[in-house]
């Protein structure tokens, strides 16, 4: 999955249970569970799998910003 679909599918499970209309709480929302991800991710002593990990959420959270 691309970091655009991956986006698409956060914010479209928080828009699904919106209103129409509160497409900026589902990206905020969707946005905390990326921030919660990134989060779990350690900073010291990255694998290359972990980086692989952090580069990816940065990238959903550019694309949740874009949306």
């Amino acid at each position: 999955m691309t970091a655009k679909q991956e986006a698409e599918e956060l914010v479209g499970v928080f828009t699904k249970s919106a209103h129409y209309g509160l497409i900026q709480y589902a990206k905020e929302s969707a946005l905390i569970c990326v921030n919660k991800l990134l989060d779990t991710v350690p900073y010291i002593n990255n694998t290359q799998s972990e980086i692989k990990k952090r580069i990816y959420y940065m990238d959903v959270r550019t694309e949740i910003n874009n949306l």
